[in-house]
């Protein structure tokens, strides 16, 4: 079965620190002018963004070069401004590639294009992906600190498929951002 890829052009911002995965909520923190531009002008249109994790997030202005090649679209559910910040809901939708910046003003926009991971469901992946589940609820159970919202409720439910439970976990871990986001990249 060949999945199909779509390209678009949207708005995008830099993360320091942080990787955003498909499946999956965060709340996210924009207080460049840049980045804030971009976000209002998601929620203000279709809500879709792309958000790329910077490879040093000592820079203030990032460019292309300083993204990772891979990051997430995401839908902004709601967004929040407070003083010289905005605070977004996002839900990620899909693996982005970044194909090319558009412009760099008023704010990063881009050619991305979806590049989303084929489900075999294979037996070794139905295995392998109801052991973890298992694994991570018990690490819950344990007292494993976890932002509970439906995705973790789908996961613990055994109703995610194998993406979606290693997407949801990769998040939950406290581990670099850099081995997030090679987590991000797997079956690239």
């Amino acid at each position: 079965m060949e999945i199909k890829t779509v390209a678009r052009t949207v708005p995008i911002v830099a993360l320091r620190g942080s990787v955003v995965f498909p499946q999956n909520e965060a709340i996210l923190n924009f207080g460049r002018p840049k980045s804030k531009a971009a976000v209002q002008a998601a929620f203000g249109g279709d809500r879709l963004l792309a958000v790329f994790t910077q490879r040093d997030a000592r820079i203030a202005v990032p460019n292309e070069d300083d993204l990772y090649e891979y990051g997430t679209l995401v839908t902004v559910q709601e967004i929040m401004p407070t003083g010289m910040e905005i605070h977004a809901l996002v839900r990620g939708v899909a693996r982005v590639k970044l194909s090319s910046v558009v412009t760099e003003e008023p704010f990063l926009l881009a050619r991305v294009i979806e590049d989303p991971i084929e489900i075999k469901n294979s037996d070794e992946e139905i295995a392998t992906s109801k052991h973890t589940t298992e694994l991570f609820t018990k690490a819950i159970h344990l007292g494993k600190a976890v932002e509970f919202n439906q995705s973790v409720m789908r996961i613990t439910s055994g109703n995610a498929d194998p993406v979606e439970v290693a997407y949801q976990i990769a998040s939950s871990l406290d581990i670099k951002t850099s081995e997030k986001q090679s987590i991000l990249e797997i079956n690239v």
